[in-house]
């Protein structure tokens, strides 16, 4: 029949090649043959192959034999004639399973297009196998051709989605078929639903055209139900019946869906296949479609009415399970159907598979989730809320509790919502399990809590009653147990807190519990954000509680900052850790931004909240004092202005603010005051004048009414000229502000009665206060219209502060701003603490030139011209001339600011390349080298103790550094013929101070064209005697890796000495970096791997002796390698299979010796074989010796190519040839790696598993499976969150693409081995592909 979606399909295959899916039975292939057929009528060549008539094809010859051609099918193609449309239709593909003929028809569709370029490739697969695998998304990539027809998350492929029929195929159908059309005419909602798959329409025909009438088939309402109909039409009678079973039974025994017919044994076979619904195909028997062997074999070889002989049948290997698993469903739906109302017999029977651990994990499942599916109100878990209660220690039934949680959470997750009926259902089993008081069935009540948190609608009283309750419960259990139960516990406070109306004075009595101690210290950081969360409910049902909230984790602190991890434990894989300090205050991030919230819901509630907040830890207990002010209002309760403002500038000054505010309570505050209603900001000063409330809210309140002064005026004018709350220093400028705007259209009477009281005889008797008054009435005078004021006494007050000059405005109370600029200040601060005069005389002269000389120094970068260096020769000049005609007089602290200027200036000259002697006024090399010979005799640096700082920094002042540093420019172009700059070599390796000594040390090289005897003999100095570590790794690093190929013996002998003394060199005593080792490392990988010098070996050799003791020396030796491993699978000149050969050698080595130190420290360690210091010993060489297995992992991972972000895309494992080759050379260092005990090796291991999966996809699930199994499972890898999702990545990856290889009762075994690794510690993921196994390997 012509289809709705023919148009668009025919329409998208004009634009190109694309790949066609569908959900199964959506009529994938008919789709493609009403495509061939329209071509063809219209004279265009189609070739139609269906792969499932092709299984024997393995390589691309046995396709061109099957077809009977003389050629490749390519060159067939590729000849043919004609120059209209050519199309190649491909249906089927998943057909292929993944296995040889999969790859043929792969290449067919990736060569065809350079091949034959006028041919339009159009293939069908499942959408399971074009989401998950790779190969056909690569073959077809670009954006889908209609987007109508596309699907989500497939953006970047070429498809076509062929949809589930439409009314209008529904309604062509019906034109075509009058039976059919009568069907549908009156067929209720779910039938016709059914029907638009076209399986099931096909069903629906079949069984009209024997004769069934529409009326007996519009009560079906699920797929079984038709089938039912379907076998109840054509298999009549119970020898048919019998038969059937009887297939079945030959099937499963032979583990086979086509089995001889000899072997079936019954009488009525031949009957069977006559009606269709067995076919027969020489020898062979078998069902018509594999859904009819589902159907029939739960109906009638399962025995499911009699659970003692069904979980029998349950029992053997997985081949069985993955077998009947369809089947089982039907089963199961079958008793659901015909069980009492509570089906207590469905979950009697799921409860006893779970507990027979004969019965296959993806069969359990299958039962479970099965059952699940079908829940739709509380009467249908009435049993499993009975067993429950009858099994209270029943571990199986705790085990299958956990995963009917997870099916839930899954199901509620792909409908995006849950019903309130079947909410209420899950919420009875949740408060039926945590009632029982069992830990293990927490388990599952906190799994079913969490997805009606996230998707239930709370609002129906049934059901937030039984949910309140089950939570409440859980909490109290978690906090209860021991050891504690703190996960379950944070997931149950969010639980409670958002069930809170359910039972106010419940759930305040546990919660509040959180607020005392010793609960509060011992676990606020880690509870308190999930609290802060479920603000907005807890308010809806309890202001004050939620207003006790603000108040006690804003007063309230955690101080410790000692190290915690998100999630609750450090993952082993990438730990993220944090604070306890920083964990609480979390909290408070929710809270700040919930406060507009509040204030939507409850203006008094919102400001109350906002005082809490913004008071912070002020004591609200304290007496009445200077920090604590009794406010009497007339015709107001008495309240207190309680604590100070700490803000470091005014609320109004936005200069310097940066980010959002979304958390800042004062800002939302000023927000709600500005845009609120009259009537809002009346109820927020009731609020904020109840009780008690700092300053920084009521200066916010009047600041924002001196804005609104026209429509607030009458509600704050008592408080703005209130004395107490005018006097106060952290109010007083937005007081002032709002009584000056108000003032002139306040009464006379009022006026002169505020007048009056300001200046009231004995108002104030302080000293200090009575200066204050005066202040704050000079900023009232400064704003006030002069012709406002009411009084005599204030008018003549006025003139007085006029007289003295001291109306000075209303400025803020305090105000910060910060600015960047020149350090010359900060160093004249300094020599001016020193006694130095900066301000005036000579002193202040002569820092003021060499401030000078710097700027020069700043504006001569060392590609200036020679204009610009001789520019600044001059200066330097100067600045000498300067010093030297009053060196007598110059304070001594002034010399080396001076000097250390000059040699910046002289650096900066002897290191430019347009330094030219004597050119255009530049100095003359004997100017230079007589200033640096003054220089070089500064006494600055000064030489340090053996206990200050050790690091290699230095200043602009550290006058030898710099007089070193210009030597060695100098050197290359004058020392050959300027001895005297060779000789300085000598004085400055010599220099006390580390500093200078570098500057020589890590340009070694400079020497070697002039002076190379020198350089060596400097070289072996420096190897042999120099003490700072920083500076002999600096040389190692600058200068022997230039010389390793042009005079490797000698740089083998600087490397032994080294070596010789390395335990010797002086370190300093902070943890870090051994620098020479890495040094060591990184020449040793240079000289064995690059340049095969087999001495550089035999140091690694010996280093390998200890490995703990060279962790260093091993990382930088094994950082060079990740390249190098796959020099031999490049290309060109690119190949060195030598360099990989030797990288894979040492690497070898590095990692037989770390791998033994690891196992027996591990050992020893975990065994108690060592105590006290030497178990600590122990410890530090076992994380020395995995930190090395790591590092060796992570430049394998990555030097392949297998992260996809890597920046070396290019390098690395480039094709599948590749990759198999690299499983084969390294199978033996996969293998040690894969026996450490770090699941971080293990990720990487994994990772790198999935980039190699089509060199060896078989290989690499025997590896994966041994891995995950055996030593990932011993370290609990499978319990790591970044573990689970690589897994079934690559799990469903693989039953895309190769899913041939499950065809092997072993690794079939092997797959359902690893899922249940997964799902049996929860992960959900894990726990639906399992379920879905059955129908994804078929």
């Amino acid at each position: 029949m012509a289809r709705a979606s023919d148009g668009p399909l025919g329409a998208a295959v004009d634009t190109g090649s694309l790949i066609v899916i569908g959900e199964p039975g959506a009529g994938k292939t008919g789709a493609l043959v009403a495509l061939a057929q329209a071509r063809r009528a219209v004279g265009d060549t189609v070739v139609f192959l269906s792969v499932d008539r092709f299984p024997g094809v393995a390589i691309a010859a046995n396709l061109q034999s099957e077809l009977g051609l003389a050629h490749p099918l390519t060159e067939v193609l590729a000849a043919a004639p004609g120059s209209g449309r050519k199309l190649l239709i491909i249906d089927a593909l998943d057909a292929a399973r993944g296995g040889p003929a999969e790859g043929v028809f792969a290449q067919l569709i990736e060569t065809l297009g350079a091949a034959a370029p006028d041919w339009t490739v159009i293939a069908s697969i499942r959408m399971f196998d074009l989401r998950n695998g790779r190969r056909f998304r690569d073959a077809m990539p670009g954006t889908p051709p209609d987007p109508v027809y596309a699907e989500t998350g497939l953006g970047n492929v070429r498809h076509f989605l062929v949809p589930r029929l439409a009314d209008d195929d529904l309604d062509a159908a019906g034109i075509a078929a009058a039976t059919l059309g009568t069907l549908l005419a009156a067929a209720p909602e779910k039938l016709r639903d059914l029907l638009r798959n076209v399986f099931n329409l096909s069903l629906a025909a079949q069984l009209l055209a024997d004769g069934a009438s529409p009326d007996s088939i519009r009560t079906v309402a699920t797929q079984s139900d038709l089938i039912d109909a379907y076998e109840d039409r054509r298999l009549a009678g119970t020898p048919a019946h019998q038969a059937a079973a009887a297939t079945v039974g030959a099937m499963v025994a032979r583990r086979r869906l086509a089995v001889r017919k000899v072997v079936v044994g019954h009488d009525q076979l031949d009957a069977v296949i006559q009606t269709g619904v067995l076919a027969e195909s020489g020898d062979l028997v078998s069902f018509a479609h594999h859904v009819l062997f589902d159907h029939v074999a739960g109906r009638f070889f399962l025995e499911w009415d009699d659970p003692a002989r069904l979980i029998p049948q349950l029992g053997g290997d997985s081949s069985i399970a993955l077998m009947l698993a369809p089947a089982l469903r039907f089963a199961i739906e079958r008793l659901w159907r015909q069980d009492a109302e509570s089906k207590a017999q469905v979950w009697r029977l799921v409860a006893d598979i779970y507990a027979d651990p004969a019965v296959d994990p993806v069969l359990a499942n299958v039962a479970l989730r099965t059952a699940t599916e079908r829940v739709a109100t509380s009467a249908d878990v009435a049993g499993l809320v009975e067993l429950i209660a009858g099994r209270p220690s029943d571990e199986a039934l705790a085990t299958m509790l956990s995963r009917l949680a997870r099916f839930v959470g899954l199901a509620v997750d792909a409908a995006g919502s849950i019903v309130p009926e079947e909410a209420l259902a899950w919420a009875m089993v949740a408060d039926a399990a945590i009632r029982v008081g069992s830990r293990d069935l927490s388990d599952a009540t906190r799994f079913l809590l969490h997805t009606l948190f996230d998707k239930g609608d709370l609002a129906e009283p049934t059901l937030l009653d039984v949910f309140g309750r089950a939570a409440r419960a859980l909490l109290a259990f978690a906090w209860a147990a021991d050891p504690p139960m703190q996960q379950t516990a944070t997931n149950a406070i969010r639980f409670v807190g958002k069930s809170f109306a359910a039972d106010p004075a419940a759930s305040r009595a546990l919660l509040d519990r959180m607020l005392r101690d010793p609960h509060f210290s011992a676990h606020a950081d880690k509870e308190a954000t999930w609290l802060s969360e479920q603000i907005m409910p807890i308010a809806r049902a309890d202001a004050d509680f939620a207003i006790e909230i603000y108040r006690v984790l804003y007063s309230r602190d955690i101080t410790d900052n000692s190290t915690s991890f998100m999630g609750g434990q450090a993952s082993r894989i990438m730990p993220l850790s944090s604070n306890r300090s920083q964990d609480y205050r979390h909290c408070r991030y929710n809270l700040g931004r919930r406060v507009t919230r509040l204030l939507d819901l409850s203006v008094p509630l919102g400001t109350r909240a906002i005082v809490e907040a913004s008071l912070g830890d002020t004591d609200r207990a304290m007496p009445l004092c200077d920090v604590r002010k009794q406010v009497v209002v007339p015709g107001h309760a008495p309240f207190d202005l309680l604590g100070h403002d700490h803000e470091y500038k005014a609320w109004d000054d936005t200069e310097d603010r940066h980010g959002t505010q979304d958390d800042d309570v004062l800002a939302q505050l000023v927000a709600h005051l500005r845009s609120c209603s009259p009537t809002a900001f009346a109820e927020t000063v009731d609020a904020a004048a109840t009780g008690y409330a700092g300053p920084a809210v009521w200066t916010r309140i009047l600041g924002v009414g001196a804005e609104r002064v026209g429509q607030v005026a009458d509600r704050l004018w008592p408080f703005a000229c209130n004395i107490t709350i005018l006097a106060h220093g952290d109010i007083v400028r937005d007081a002032i502000r709002f009584l000056a705007a108000v003032y002139p259209t306040r009464s006379l009477s009022e006026r002169a009665a505020f007048e009056d009281e300001a200046l009231r005889a004995g108002l104030f008797t302080d000293e200090a206060e009575k200066r204050w008054w005066r202040r704050t009435l000079s900023r009232f005078l400064s704003l006030v219209d002069a012709d406002a004021i009411a009084t005599d006494p204030m008018r003549a007050l006025r003139e007085e502060l006029v007289a003295a000059d001291e109306l000075a405005g209303n400025p803020p109370t305090r105000s910060m701003s910060v600015r960047w600029g020149s350090s010359r200040g900060v160093a004249r601060r300094l020599l001016a603490d020193q006694g130095v005069d900066v301000e005036e005389g000579v002193d202040a002269q002569m820092l003021s030139r060499s401030e000078a000389l710097y700027e020069k120094v700043k504006a001569t970068p060392s590609d200036s011209g020679g204009t610009a260096l001789a520019e600044l020769w001059a200066e330097v000049s100067a600045t000498i001339a300067f010093y030297d005609a009053h060196a007598d007089t110059l304070h001594e602290k002034v010399e080396q600011p001076v000097w250390g200027h000059v040699s910046n200036a002289v650096e900066r000259i002897a290191g430019a390349k347009a330094y030219a002697p004597g050119v255009d006024g530049m100095p003359l090399i004997e100017e230079l080298l007589a200033l640096l010979r003054r220089l070089w005799a500064s006494s600055f640096p000064e030489a340090k103790e053996k206990s200050e700082d050790s690091s290699l920094s230095w200043g602009n002042w550290e006058v030898r550094v710099y007089a070193a540093d210009a030597y060695v420019s100098l050197a290359d172009r004058f020392g050959e013929d300027r001895g005297e700059i060779v000789d300085m070599f000598d004085a400055i390796l010599a220099d006390p101070t580390p500093q200078v000594r570098l500057q020589a040390a890590q340009n070694l090289q400079v020497l070697s064209r002039i002076a190379l005897g020198k350089m060596w003999a400097l070289a072996e100095l420096v190897a042999r005697d120099e003490p700072h570590i920083g500076v002999l790794s600096a040389f190692l690093h600058n200068v022997i890796p230039r010389f390793t190929w042009h005079d490797v013996e000698k740089c083998k002998a600087i490397i032994e000495i080294v070596r010789a003394r390395r335990e010797a060199v002086e370190r300093d005593d902070k943890p870090g970096r051994d620098e020479v080792a890495e040094q060591l490392g990184g020449l040793t990988a240079q000289l064995w791997c690059w340049q095969e010098e087999a001495i550089a070996l035999e140091w690694l050799k010996a280093w390998a002796g200890a490995p703990a003791a060279h962790r260093e020396f091993f990382t930088s030796f094994l950082s060079m390698l990740r390249g190098a491993f796959f020099a031999r699978y490049a290309s060109g000149e690119e190949r060195d299979v030598g360099l990989a050969d030797r990288s894979q050698q040492a690497a070898m080595v590095i990692l037989q010796a770390c791998s033994a130190a690891a196992e027996a420290s591990h050992a020893a360690a975990t065994g108690g074989s060592v105590e006290g210091v030497e178990r600590d010993a122990t410890i530090a060489t076992y994380r020395a010796a995995e930190s090395v297995i790591g590092h060796l992992m992570n430049q394998l991972y990555f030097g392949s190519g297998a992260y996809a972000d890597n920046c070396e895309a290019a390098a690395g494992l480039m094709s599948v040839d590749s990759m198999r080759r690299f499983l084969v050379d390294y199978r033996p260092m996969l293998a040690l790696l894969a026996a450490s005990h770090e699941p971080s090796t293990h990720h990487h291991l994994v990772e790198l598993y999935e980039f190699l999966i089509p060199g060896d996809p078989a290989g690499v699930f025997d590896a994966l499976h041994a891995l995950l199994t055996g030593p990932a499972a011993r370290e609990g890898y499978h319990h790591e969150s970044l573990a689970a999702p690589v897994i079934v990545r690559m799990i469903t990856r693989y039953i895309a693409d190769h899913r041939s290889i499950f065809e092997d009762d072993k690794r079939r075994s092997a797959l359902v081995e690893i899922l249940r690794l997964f799902s049996d510690v929860g992960w959900s993921d894990a726990l639906k592909l399992i379920y879905d196994l059955p129908d994804l390997l078929r």
